[in-house]
């Protein structure tokens, strides 16, 4: 009974942990959608920056600079109405975006030269249209679908694994996405209370979004804690809620108080913890198998990216941290170029998602490579398109330009694989010179099997050649016996040579019958016998001949647990198909052998009786 109440209470736990997914979820998405509303359309400004004491920090138009605001000047917070507050500080001061119609009187006390602050005096402001150039709307476009993305694929790993790992990350991910949510707090301040609210919400999301990273990354990939990590993770609730206070106060501009103090805390706070979230990935990575350390691997690089880009475009957006660079510069980067940063987030969840949902993953130094050419590819093909369409146009008719075009871009496309080719084979060759050599290695060997005299030593040919060159766990070779049955020959990493009983089952022989060429091998169709952690089996290479099926070579993945590219998978295969001439010269050399006894005991068995001694007879 106590064990059908504790499954009870765990799918009554799972239903409701879903149902708060599914609100939080909402919420999130209602935070970051509208502001499509600044792709398609104009929202205004008040044309300045302030910070969380009211120090006009930045002026960048109007309606500011017609009202005779400075740099410098300071807003009289007990003054200010609550709804001209919230209009400069709604979202934590800095930048920000109000209606187009919004008009806000705040008091405003003018600095003179010699720093001293003159009497509040009232400046009426009536928002002015901020034109927003088609770059910046294409990227809060890319911003809103990669907040979106981000949102959602957190949540589906929650749904499918919920866990105290998966739920850490949604938390993070609720409110450090891509997204950005200028329109939403614009629209709010249609009613201050509900702004203030919406602040409340922020603060919890934002507290507990940081001590959920922090668990996601003590517990990443297993969900498993550590002994020596459960003093980090045990005041990990008290951070959440010092946290969430910290920026509660922080929101204190709106509601009259200068709290820039109190809202830099908060920052810096949120940005160690960023740090501190690699420091402890990289630290447990260490301590990890193989294949759990390439995993983390992908987990760091995305972050690295993600949080380096997303620090970035938040300290320049919330923060004075870099005007002192900017002014010396004389330079000061646009809303485009902040909104770019932020869509490079992305790649967390990205590494997160695929490092999560794949229990082995290949180098991500290599899968960085790989992505790296084909944006160089798309972006050279950009440039040639982009040129070739204003020639077409300067300098040919309207009727012909279409035929013209039409013609470019099929020539582009054709030479568009063969580019992508020669600039994976540039970037192999100066980043992956390993992989260059045991390509060639492997192919010099593949051209020496057809010289092995025995079956025996093209199996053992078959699983240590690739083996040694590729740096594999284990490799071993099933060879086809005249019962039929796939029995292994030649083994390395699986613990010695399996005696002759160990066979392929019959459903894996009849799946790998029907391959053409190498194939992945899912986790279900493996079985007991095999090797288990990163000597486990990812590959089947099929050697075919002639007469059907005649081997079958299963490789693991590499010794330092990253799983096997594409490009070895190819020289695999390669290797597979070559080792076919190798049991076909054996099979022609035994047919020889037997056609030269044949014919000795043919020729044993017609030769004559020899003559006897003519002596014998007389006597």
């Amino acid at each position: 009974m106590s064990g059908r109440r504790q499954g009870v209470r765990t799918n009554r736990r799972i239903f409701w942990g879903k149902i708060l997914l599914v609100l939080l979820v909402l919420w999130s998405l209602a935070v970051i959608v509208p502001e499509l509303g600044r792709v398609f359309g104009n929202y205004s400004t008040l044309g300045f920056e302030a910070d969380n004491d009211g120090v006009i920090s930045r002026v960048t138009g109007q309606p500011a600079v017609g009202a005779g605001i400075r740099e410098g000047d300071r807003i009289d917070l007990a003054k200010t109405s609550l709804s001209g507050r919230v209009a400069v500080f709604g979202g934590m001061g800095g930048m920000q975006y109000v209606r187009p119609d919004c008009e806000v009187g705040i008091y405003v006390r003018a600095r003179h030269a010699d720093g001293s602050l003159g009497e509040p005096t009232l400046r009426t402001l009536r928002a002015v249209p901020s034109p927003t150039p088609a770059s910046n709307r294409v990227i809060l476009f890319l911003d809103t679908l990669g907040g979106v993305f981000f949102i959602l694929v957190a949540a589906a790993l929650v749904w499918q694994r919920p866990n105290a790992m998966t739920w850490g990350f949604f938390l993070y991910a609720m409110w450090f996405n891509p997204g950005q949510f200028f329109v939403w707090y614009a629209e709010l301040q249609r009613w201050p209370t509900a702004l203030l609210a919406q602040e409340a919400a922020q603060a919890v999301a934002q507290g507990a979004g940081y001590a959920g990273f922090i668990a996601f990354a003590l517990r990443f990939p297993h969900n498993s804690l550590g002994r020596r990590w459960r003093v980090v993770e045990r005041p990990l609730p008290i951070l959440a809620g010092m946290l969430t206070v910290l920026q509660l106060i922080g929101f204190g501009a709106a509601v009259g108080y200068p709290v820039e103090s109190f809202g830099w805390a908060f920052y810096l706070a949120g940005y160690a913890i960023d740090i501190f979230v690699l420091f402890i990935l990289h630290i447990r990575r260490k301590s990890q198998p193989p294949e759990d350390r390439q995993r983390t691997r992908w987990v760091q690089w995305g972050c690295w990216v993600g949080l380096l880009a997303f620090i970035i475009a938040d300290s320049n957006e919330a923060t004075t941290l870099w005007d002192s660079v900017w002014q010396f510069l004389k330079w000061h980067p646009s809303e485009t170029i902040l909104s770019f940063l932020y869509l490079i987030n992305t790649a967390v969840p990205l590494a997160v998602f695929h490092a999560v949902r794949k229990h082995r993953v290949i180098d991500v130094s290599f899968a960085c490579s790989r992505a790296t050419t084909l944006l160089g590819t798309w972006v050279i093909i950009g440039v040639l398109l982009a040129a070739l369409s204003v020639l077409i146009e300067e300098y040919l008719p309207f009727h012909d330009r279409i035929l013209v075009f039409i013609g470019a871009v099929a020539f582009v496309k054709l030479t568009l694989e063969r580019l992508h080719d020669r600039l994976n084979e540039a970037c192999d060759h100066l980043f992956f010179r390993s992989l260059v050599d045991a390509e060639g290695k492997l192919r010099g060997l593949a051209a020496s099997l057809a010289a092995g005299d025995r079956c025996e030593s093209v199996d053992d040919r078959l699983s240590a050649d690739p083996a040694t060159c590729l740096g594999l766990k284990s490799a071993a070779v099933f060879r086809r016996e005249d019962d039929g049955t796939y029995r292994q020959t030649a083994a390395i990493g699986w613990g010695g040579k399996r005696p002759q009983s160990s066979a392929l089952p019959v459903a894996l022989v009849e799946k790998i019958q029907k391959l053409e060429k190498a194939e992945r091998l899912r986790p279900e169709e493996l079985y007991e016998d095999m090797p288990k952690g990163t000597a486990l089996p990812v590959l089947a290479v099929p050697v075919i001949g002639r007469d059907g099926l005649v081997a079958v070579a299963l490789y693991g993945a590499h010794e330092t647990g990253d799983d096997l590219n594409d490009d070895e998978i190819a020289m695999l295969d390669e290797f597979g198909r070559a080792a076919v001439s190798g049991y076909e010269c054996v099979e022609a050399l035994t047919q020889q052998r037997r056609i030269e006894e044949l014919e000795a005991q043919v020729k044993a068995c017609t030769m004559p009786a020899p003559e006897e001694d003519g002596s014998d007879l007389t006597a």
